[in-house]
């Protein structure tokens, strides 16, 4: 998944002030990423790519990327791996087009293709801030999805549209979207974060519980979902089991974004009670 210029939101029911994090992004760039080799030439190559850009050198990715396209304008997995090294080096436009390019260049009967491209091209318009577009786009892709018979890849792009419609600031849409998603998918641990984290945005603390521990479950070795469960827990008003899970937010992953969130915090809380220091029992006055 892309990642998105959300602003950090602000919760006012707060009792301190808690620069409560955005609706975390729930997907990675998706598994084409990480395409595996098949006997198809475009496939290997298209893997080729796509390993390049993931071993931290996404320059040469993209040189890579524009020179199969250039080769073969209208190959489909030359514009996925333009799209991706594009998304990579920030230009979010730009990978929108080339999502947009693979999209039409692929096989108008292949539906799944269709989806994911145009769930691509969707996150990446999110990314850019076009949030209508992204909209429209996911909705789309859904609809690509659908038609193949893949009620998971529905369900999963149902969360990215989900995200698109909350910064559209369209939430009761987005909460659709979510429950879609987990009545479709029970085992998506990120479908039960997002919920959570809306849930908790729409001032609903008891059914934001209900669903992060459900989260949790899915997803033990988290720190977002560590971050979400304290959050939820100090705006209940359980300080004890915020600072829990918001050390276990830093326990998972010391050099997260969650862990330094997590810290600042950790650091608005009052220490916890020092325990209570029983003097010892006076020596026995002597009696005259």
């Amino acid at each position: 998944m892309l990642l998105s210029p959300f602003a950090v939101l602000t919760m006012q029911a707060a009792p301190f002030e808690l620069p409560i994090q955005p609706l975390p992004i729930p997907r990675r760039d998706r598994a084409e990423q990480n395409a595996e080799p098949t006997e198809d030439a475009a496939l290997r190559r298209l893997a080729t790519c796509l390993a390049t850009i993931a071993s931290g050198n996404p320059a040469e990715g993209l040189g890579q990327a524009r020179s199969w396209v250039a080769q073969e304008p209208g190959l489909a997995e030359a514009r996925h791996c333009l799209g991706v090294a594009l998304s990579q080096s920030g230009d979010y436009p730009a990978a929108r087009r080339a999502f947009e390019a693979a999209r039409s260049s692929a096989e108008p009967t292949n539906a799944a293709a269709l989806a994911r491209y145009g769930a691509l091209a969707g996150n990446s318009a999110l990314a850019a801030g076009d949030t209508e577009a992204a909209v429209a786009l996911l909705s789309g892709a859904e609809a690509d999805a659908l038609a193949t018979q893949r009620p998971d890849l529905a369900a999963e792009i149902a969360i990215d549209r989900a995200v698109a419609l909350l910064s559209a600031g369209r939430e009761a849409e987005a909460a659709s979207a979510l429950q879609y998603a987990r009545e479709t998918n029970a085992e998506d641990g990120q479908a039960w974060l997002l919920s959570a984290t809306l849930s908790r945005r729409m001032n609903d603390l008891e059914r934001a519980q209900i669903q992060i521990e459900r989260a949790a479950a899915l997803l033990p070795r988290d720190p977002a979902t560590a971050l979400e469960a304290g959050t939820i827990a100090i705006l209940s008003g359980r300080e004890d089991a915020a600072r829990k899970s918001w050390q276990s937010a830093i326990d998972l992953a010391p050099q997260s974004a969650e862990a330094e969130t997590a810290r600042t915090y950790i650091a608005q809380i009052a220490p916890a009670a020092a325990e209570v220091q029983v003097p010892p029992p006076a020596p026995p006055q002597d009696t005259p």
